[in-house]
């Protein structure tokens, strides 16, 4: 694996050859963690198998952020977290405040409402 955690093939042809990719060694940590991360069996890091931010930390760094598209992403993380649909609702609440188009201030209110309903 390279340092974005791609597996690297430098010579197609052989390793098509020798089927070297159903080979491989159980006895490589680096792997075997790499597994374990990419099948939610090990959830130390969110970003990385072997490094960078735990889920909370992620959560948190996306919170931090104070947009709709951070808070959706945090969702997605740490889904029927009820602080971060309360903060999506006063989001979209206050989208609905600014818009001035009727049918968009209705569709921005009705979400808002809808997760903050659901923060409960």
């Amino acid at each position: 694996m390279d340092e974005s955690l791609s597996f690297t093939l430098r010579d197609r042809e052989n390793i098509f050859q020798e089927k070297l990719l159903l080979k491989y060694n159980q006895d490589d940590s680096d792997l075997a963690d790499w597994i374990k991360w990419k099948t939610n069996e090990e959830t130390s890091y969110a970003n990385s198998h072997n490094k960078g931010l735990n889920r909370s930390q992620l959560v948190n760094f996306l919170i931090s952020q104070d947009t709709i598209a951070a808070a959706h992403s945090a969702l997605e993380i740490s889904p029927m977290n009820k602080n971060i649909l309360g903060i999506l609702g006063v989001k979209y609440n206050e989208l609905a405040l600014k818009e001035n188009d009727k049918v968009m201030k209705e569709y921005y209110s009705s979400k808002g409402h809808w997760y903050l309903k659901a923060s409960e």
